[in-house]
């Protein structure tokens, strides 16, 4: 059997898998193998000419096979997009202003920044399953998961692969991925890209050699590229200077809506009541809104009572371990996810953050050099700042009349401090902590 297609004519076997093969010949997938992204965008497809006309014995088949014209880029199979376990709760705007960037016309590639946990790879997903975006990138949206890819040198196999265009030796793959792309309107995600930044001049000469493709990445470090439309991803809101007393009110914060979703999954009976309101929002509080720590902490209320669960967390590290054996290993517990972050420091960023770790709800530029500038020393303190910040580990806002401030969420000043007592600056966490102390009580200062 013979299929005529937007991609031109070409042989599908004639026997009881001729549909599959059909599908397979347009660049597509059988009906009962396609997700919903992949079915609407066939849908939108041209329609086919089939022509069941006996094929002729004598004709010259291997020529036509040589000379097909280019490949669809729908042969791909790694690529396909992961379904994701449980509903996005809380992301309305920022999944609505994602689309709009996408969508733009000067946004060609947009960088979903934020620390670990915050939840990029899940937003990510939402994008992909969206309907107007499906229609607008009615070529294809791949999906590539860089956390396995140890060096940037093999980030363009790994897209290649995800293409299905996986057989050209490597100084090739960047034109054996650009020339089927020049002109499609394809997504290309790149999930997790922290630790391959080597590779984002590459992925700009893409961009340069595919006019209509478009990246959306996920990473805990923005790339810096010119290209680059940076989107924070920011903690669910969680209530913080006043508590709810009552479970409307409380559910009416998305941090503590989605602690009571994974909190229902883990225990089926748990409720949210006007009795335990106050005490469901405080912890979500204390977890910053970070969607892994509500994650992990909702899962212990299958053994510990929201009281003690709530006094545990004067040590969140070590309570909030043993997160579900499907997730990455790098996010199964909090410790290992905030590791991941401070191992793609050197070690005067490390030594930096770990020292910042001392200020309890944040501190001016100013404090930080007069608490982490040494004498001889060649660290840049405000150069590090400026690199934690790439990197999500703190954050930095100005007040209304212009000064900077930066601070860390709670979890990731946990995890500075353990560092600190850690290492071998046993007597600088002395020093340090004393002079965080006499700038929290001068006028003015920086740490409160």
């Amino acid at each position: 059997m013979r299929v005529t297609g937007p991609e031109g004519l070409c042989d599908v076997p004639d026997s009881g898998h001729a549909e599959a093969g059909m599908y397979q010949a347009i660049g597509g997938v059988p009906p009962q193998e396609q997700d919903t992204t992949v079915e609407s965008t066939l849908m939108s497809r041209p329609a086919l000419t089939i022509d069941i006309t006996p094929p002729d014995p004598d004709a010259p088949q291997a020529l036509a096979l040589t000379a097909q014209p280019a490949r669809s880029i729908r042969t791909w199979r790694p690529g396909r997009l992961p379904v994701a376990p449980g509903p996005l709760i809380g992301r309305e705007w920022e999944l609505s202003a994602i689309r709009h960037s996408l969508l733009s016309d000067d946004v060609r590639l947009l960088t979903l920044w934020g620390p670990a946990g915050i939840g990029k790879t899940r937003m990510a997903l939402a994008v992909c399953a969206d309907e107007e975006l499906g229609r607008a990138f009615k070529d294809d949206i791949v999906f590539v998961d860089l956390a396995p890819v140890r060096e940037p040198s093999n980030v363009m196999a790994a897209i290649a692969e995800a293409f299905g265009f996986g057989d050209a030796s490597n100084p090739l793959l960047l034109d054996e991925v650009a020339s089927p792309l020049s002109h499609r309107q394809v997504l290309l995600v790149l999930d997790n890209f922290e630790h391959v930044l080597e590779f984002a001049p590459q992925l700009a000469q893409l961009l340069v050699s595919c006019p209509s493709l478009k990246v959306l990445a996920t990473s805990r470090a923005a790339l810096r590229l010119r290209w680059e439309h940076a989107f924070p991803i920011p903690p669910l809101p969680v209530p913080y200077r006043t508590l709810p007393n009552d479970a409307q009110s409380a559910a009416a914060y998305a941090g503590v809506a989605m602690f009571v979703e994974r909190a229902r999954a883990a225990r089926p009976d748990f409720q949210l009541t006007d009795a335990n309101a106050s005490v469901v929002a405080d912890l979500c509080a204390r977890l910053d809104g970070l969607p892994l720590a509500l994650e992990l902490a909702a899962a212990r209320t299958q053994g510990l009572p929201l009281l003690v669960l709530l006094k545990r967390l004067d040590d969140r590290l070590a309570l909030l371990q043993s997160g579900a054996p499907d997730l990455p290993a790098r996010q199964q517990t909090l410790r290992r996810a905030l590791t991941w972050s401070y191992d793609l420091l050197d070690a005067d960023q490390q030594k930096l953050f770990r020292r910042l770790a001392v200020f309890v709800e944040g501190f001016s530029p100013e404090a930080a050099e007069a608490v982490c500038a040494e004498p001889g020393s060649e660290i840049d303190v405000l150069e590090g700042l400026s690199t934690l910040v790439h990197h999500s580990l703190l954050r930095l806002e100005e007040t209304a009349d212009g000064e900077a401030r930066y601070s860390m969420l709670a979890t990731i000043r946990d995890y500075g401090l353990e560092h600190l007592a850690r290492s071998d600056e046993a007597e600088e966490i002395r020093i340090v902590g004393t002079r965080a102390s006499r700038m929290a009580r001068a006028p003015g200062a920086g740490a409160r």
